[in-house]
């Protein structure tokens, strides 16, 4: 009776941790996501303020409306860029999802091949326990009659 050992072992720590490094490389991108939504929504918030301040002013001077405009405008370039940046960005996170899916693939695939042979080890050990069992009791059978015939 042997004990079980998986050759493979080492391969499946390996997709482990490629499995893992995937995983932390998409929490990343996931993070950055979260961050440039959150850019997106605090200027868009600030212009929806200072257009408010501005409308809520008895007579804005022209020098006011002015600033109001070029910061509009300045925000809304930003607003296009961050918007692009969010896009690739999502086309990088849907990458590295389809990337970290196959790697899970991976491991499970393993890991079923693992406990299949598992179970093919066990059934074996108790196949050759069984054959001890019986070698014995035959053996033991044979004694008892040795001894009672002589």
């Amino acid at each position: 009776m042997s004990q079980f050992r998986f050759r493979l072992g080492k391969v499946l720590e390996w997709y482990e941790e490629r499995c893992a490094l995937e995983e932390g490389r998409l929490l990343n991108q996931l993070e950055q996501f979260r961050a440039i939504r959150a850019d997106i929504e605090e200027i868009e918030c600030a212009v929806a303020n200072a257009a408010r301040e501005v409308a809520e002013m008895r007579s804005p001077t022209a020098m006011e409306l002015l600033a109001l405009a070029r910061y509009s405008h300045r925000a809304t370039q930003d607003l296009t860029h961050l918007r692009g940046d969010l896009e690739k960005l999502q086309t990088v996170v849907r990458k590295q999802t389809e990337v970290l899916q196959q790697h899970r693939r991976q491991v499970r695939l393993l890991e079923r091949l693992r406990d299949r042979r598992f179970s093919e080890h066990n059934y074996n050990v108790n196949r050759e326990l069984e054959e001890l069992a019986a070698d014995a009791f035959r053996s033991a059978s044979f004694r008892n009659q040795r001894n009672q015939c002589t």
